[in-house]
Formats: structure tokens, sequence, C-alpha cells
């Protein structure tokens, strides 16, 4: 039974080039200070709403950060094949504004959240495995909030860009795995970006039903299993990290098309 996810089937209707060489071919991805930041800012989160809020933030964020960076520059030591922040004249000063930036956002979100009305349902990284048809779908909400009404969000944090994110079906598959496998029935639900500290606003999720869902999946997987892989150039193209492999817009060498 093949195991999917959101962020398999974001990219493949994006691209389903980049997700070919992505997910595929195991093409490496571009090393970018950004993602450093990503992971090391939901990880300290993490382990600070588990340990009841009193975690030292910006220790915690420069050590998985630091770490984060420290396994890319051994998978690539090269800063010449790196991205980087386009004002910013180097990867190094890059890394070192990322690590800045990513404190401040950290430390900026805590405070958002000890003066925030609402309290965590469960625990944060809410997540599991629905099953639909004859595909598994792999889910981890960051947080689900509880209101003081008894209200129910699921909520996404996002550290980069508000432009990335194109529509809510990612809250609709949290809504639908928290439903299968919680029991827990959430309505809306609402992006958080760590850039600004501000909210994307709350959407409704009832449209994210079971079986539009479904068809989603099945679609991805019958695109998959055809070998329809397409390039999509776009604005997009600027963060990829697999563009030098693209058939398209590639410098380093095609991926063959054979697998």
């Amino acid at each position: 039974m093949p195991h999917r996810s959101f962020s398999q089937l974001s990219s493949y209707a994006q691209c389903s080039e980049q997700y070919r060489l992505e997910r595929l071919y195991k093409t490496p991805d571009t090393p970018a200070a950004w993602t450093a930041l990503g992971s090391a800012f939901h990880r300290t989160y993490e382990i600070w709403e588990h340990a009841g809020r009193s975690s030292d933030l910006a220790v915690d964020f420069t050590y998985y950060y630091d770490k984060e960076i420290q396994e890319l520059i051994r998978k690539q030591p090269d800063f010449s094949y790196w991205d980087k922040t386009p004002n910013v004249k180097s990867v190094e000063q890059d890394i070192k504004l990322r690590r800045e930036h990513g404190i401040k956002q950290t430390l900026a979100y805590a405070e958002h959240a000890l003066k925030s009305p609402w309290r965590i349902h469960k625990y944060p990284e809410l997540g599991g495995t629905i099953t639909l048809g004859d595909i598994d779908i792999r889910w981890t909400a960051d947080v689900c909030l509880e209101w003081p009404d008894g209200q129910l969000t699921v909520r996404d944090i996002k550290t980069g860009n508000k432009g990335n994110v194109k529509s809510n079906l990612q809250l609709g598959i949290y809504k639908l795995g928290l439903q299968e496998n919680f029991g827990i029935e959430v309505t809306q639900g609402e992006f958080w970006f760590t850039k600004d500290g501000t909210s994307g606003g709350y959407d409704n999720l009832s449209r994210y039903t079971r079986s539009y869902i479904e068809d989603l999946f099945s679609s991805l997987e019958r695109g998959i299993q055809a070998k329809v892989f397409l390039p999509n150039p776009g604005s997009h193209c600027k963060f990829c990290g697999v563009k030098p492999y693209c058939r398209e817009l590639g410098v380093i060498g095609n991926v063959p098309t054979s697998r």
C-alpha cells in the first residue's frame, strides 16, 4: 500500500517534474539556511510546550539550528551550491542572519502563545495515518487550539513567506486526520506566519470531505503510476531545491526518465 502525504500531493500538483526528482530519484536538494530555520523552530516550540513552557527557547533554537546547518554542510560543503536570500552577500552571512531571525521568531511566537486565550488541545505535533481507498496518508498538524468556548482550530505554523500558501487543503487533511485518528471534530483552521506574527485568517474546513480528499490522492496515485511527470516553470522555481537537475531548467544534468 503506497504512503502519501500533503507535501507529496502539493509537490506533484505544482510541478510533477519536481516530484519525480525529489521523490523517485532522491535527487539531493540544494541546501538553504531557511530550511534549517523552519526545522529548528518547530522542534524548539514542541519542546517548549512539552516542558510546560519553561525551556530556554533561544538556547534550544540555536542548538537545533546549528545542528541542522552542520548536517547540510556535511551533505554539501561547497557553499557555491547553496541557495541564499537574494539581497544577502554570502551564504555564511545568510546562515548568521537566519539564526538571528529564527531566535526572534521563536521568542515572539512564545510571547503570542502566552498572551492568547486558547490552550493546546492534547499536545503539539498531533499526527497519524489515515487510509483512503488503498492509499495511506501520513499527516502531522503543528497544533490544535482549544478556545474558551470549546471551539477547536487546527493551526499550521509557517516560517516561510505568505505567498507560499496557495490553499487551505493542508488544513483540510489535518481536519480529517484529527477526526479519524483521534475523534477530534475540528471545523476551522488557520495558518500562522512567524515572520510578521500574523494569522492568515480562519477558514471553514467543511468542504474538505473524506470523499474529496480521497479523490485528490487517487488522482495523484494514478499520475504517478502512469509516469506522468511534466515540468511546470513558474515563480516557484526560484526556491526549487532540485532545479539544477530539471529537464526544463537544469544546469547540472538531466536525470533519466525511464524509472
